[in-house]
């Protein structure tokens, strides 16, 4: 269970990750995105 949870909080809570989607937020925003952008 803890291998579970460490990849869970990795995976949603880490601020590198909310930094990444905050930016590709601003990145279609300016850009304008068309159907949806990928994130990986």
């Amino acid at each position: 269970m803890g291998i579970t949870v460490k990849n869970f909080v990795r995976e949603n809570f880490l601020l590198t990750r909310q930094l990444r989607e905050h930016l590709t937020l601003m990145f279609a925003l300016q850009y304008g995105a068309v159907d949806c952008i990928e994130l990986g």
